[in-house]
């Protein structure tokens, strides 16, 4: 599990312009060898943070997604709407996790 963080700029026509650059990217995501899921999760407390989950089999099959070049073109994209001031001392951009427990009702 891929776990990266994002602060977005202040209003509802950012994340909106954010959210539909991230649903254009989908067909992409699903050429991928190794995905499996992804989700997109706003906070209610500070809805300028923006929790994308991206699943894939292994580490090695997101980094090698990272390397082409409509990856990095859909960050660029996507960076526009980040308010990079908004990011909290410390935070992560990205980080690898392992699920542990996975329960779906």
């Amino acid at each position: 599990m891929v776990i990266s963080q994002t602060w977005l700029n202040a209003g509802e026509a950012a994340f909106d312009a954010y959210r539909a650059l991230v649903n254009d990217y989908d067909d992409f995501l699903h050429r991928q060898p190794g995905f499996v899921s992804r989700k997109l999760v706003r906070s209610i407390d500070d809805p300028k943070h923006i929790v994308h989950l991206r699943e894939f089999d292994s580490v090695e099959s997101y980094e090698a997604m990272t390397q082409i070049p409509e990856y990095r073109d859909q960050i660029e994209a996507l960076s526009q709407f980040v308010d990079p001031a908004a990011y909290p001392p410390g935070a992560v951009g990205r980080e690898y996790c392992q699920v542990i427990v996975d329960t779906i009702a």
